[in-house]
């Protein structure tokens, strides 16, 4: 992988596909889900992930650029989520998706990025 394959893969995952990462790192490993949450106008029916994560049994947080004491943050609205329920509010955000076959749409590459990007860190 070149300096500009890398580059786009930290960029993909770190705006729009860290749902996907942490769907991912939570299926593989059944690390707890955090999602820091957004809202559209400051309206609480509007809101969106503006970045997710994973947090690994020793406290780490995991997302794109690997274990780290605290990822950045984007929002202080940050909540721990079950499977179903960032799921749900995924799909709140797209509610014209079917968020399963989305995420089984890009999983195989997802996967990759895990076992080439991240899985080396843990």
């Amino acid at each position: 992988m070149n300096k500009k394959e890398l580059e786009d893969i930290l960029e993909k995952y770190s705006y729009g596909y860290c749902i996907w990462l942490t769907l991912a790192l939570h299926d593989r490993y059944g690390w707890d889900i955090y999602a820091q949450i957004d809202f559209i106008g400051n309206k609480q029916r509007n809101k969106y992930i503006s970045h997710s994560f994973v947090t690994m049994p020793n406290g780490y947080e995991v997302d794109i650029y690997g274990p780290q004491e605290k990822v950045d943050r984007f929002t202080d609205n940050i909540v721990k989520l079950t499977r179903k329920q960032f799921l749900n509010l995924i799909s709140e955000s797209s509610p014209n998706s079917d968020i399963e076959f989305e995420y089984q749409r890009v999983k195989e590459e997802v996967d990759s990025v895990i076992d080439v990007l991240l899985e080396p860190m843990f």
